[in-house]
């Protein structure tokens, strides 16, 4: 590819080229620097107003950040048990009447404590209905097993059960941005840090020629 360019011509300004680099690495370097901060900065702004949810209907599709604000809800209808918490699934309705399968961990059933006493009620104590519960999370398709055991346990066929509570359910666990977050935090960190100890190392090394050429000079 390169038998009629003549690459000796290149070799001094080559050479030159690398050793202004090699003399100058501090200042290459910190450009990357600033470009990491100022990404750094850009990140905290983006992240720290986070995504609006939108309502959750039966069109909402997967990977979709939905709320509903519940009014009712049931006692758990599936545990899975797996690592350090159990994830269960509720039937929620909404103060609108939307209804929806949602999924949440022992610590967020918490915070559905007065609707879930108050679902189990009958209902005529005047007074007593507990104030809504703005309910969070990502969309996600149910598993067939999982699917068919709520059918089973709610007595509807799959027409049914499709056409009352869709196919998905709204996963409460999800932090729609906390992977992402999480994941350029660790990014960044390690690369400020790698680039901090490279210059250090390099103003290290500049003092270390400085020192070397005074001595050098003294000699003679």
């Amino acid at each position: 590819m390169f038998a009629f360019f003549p690459l000796e011509t290149l070799g001094k300004p080559l050479e030159k080229l690398l050793q202004w680099m090699d003399d100058h690495r501090l200042f290459l370097v910190l450009p990357a620097l600033g470009i990491l901060l100022s990404l750094g900065v850009f990140s905290y702004v983006h992240f720290r107003t986070p995504p609006q949810p939108e309502p959750f209907t039966l069109e909402a599709k997967q990977g979709d950040y939905c709320y509903l604000d519940v009014q009712h809800l049931s006692n758990w209808l599936l545990k899975i048990s797996g690592g350090e918490e159990n994830n269960c699934f509720y039937l929620a309705v909404g103060t609108d009447e939307t209804m929806c399968i949602v999924s949440m961990n022992d610590v967020i059933f918490e915070n559905f404590a007065d609707i879930v006493e108050y679902s189990n009620s009958d209902f005529t104590v005047p007074g007593t209905i507990p104030q809504s519960y703005r309910a969070d999370g990502i969309v996600k398709q149910m598993t067939s097993e999982n699917l068919d055991a709520l059918m089973d346990l709610l007595g509807t066929t799959a027409e049914q059960y499709t056409a009352l509570l869709g196919n998905n359910y709204l996963d409460l666990r999800e932090d729609p941005n906390g992977n992402l977050v999480e994941l350029f935090v660790y990014v960044l960190g390690a690369s400020l840090i790698i680039l901090l100890l490279y210059c250090v190392a390099l103003l290290d090394e500049q003092h270390e020629r400085r020192k070397r050429g005074k001595t050098a000079e003294a000699e003679l």
